[in-house]
């Protein structure tokens, strides 16, 4: 099955990408966080933050527009 990406899509009309999260096939949303760390030898760390629930919302965090509503 291919991933299903959460864009934003008023931030790629002007050339900017955003991918704000992933809908796995549990039907879970996963955010990806990168983090920076000064440590000998490391650089960026990734993080997964797995949201679940019947009624939420994302907002993208550079223009502000909800671009992904989940209600049931």
């Amino acid at each position: 099955m291919a991933r299903q990406i959460i864009r934003c899509p008023s931030c790629e009309e002007r050339g900017i990408k955003q991918n704000l999260a992933e809908v796995l096939d549990s039907g879970a949303i996963s955010v990806q966080r990168i983090r920076t760390q000064v440590r000998v030898g490391d650089g960026k760390y990734k993080n997964h933050t797995l949201v679940g629930g019947s009624n939420l919302f994302i907002v993208c965090g550079n223009c502000g527009e909800v671009v992904y509503k989940r209600s049931v």
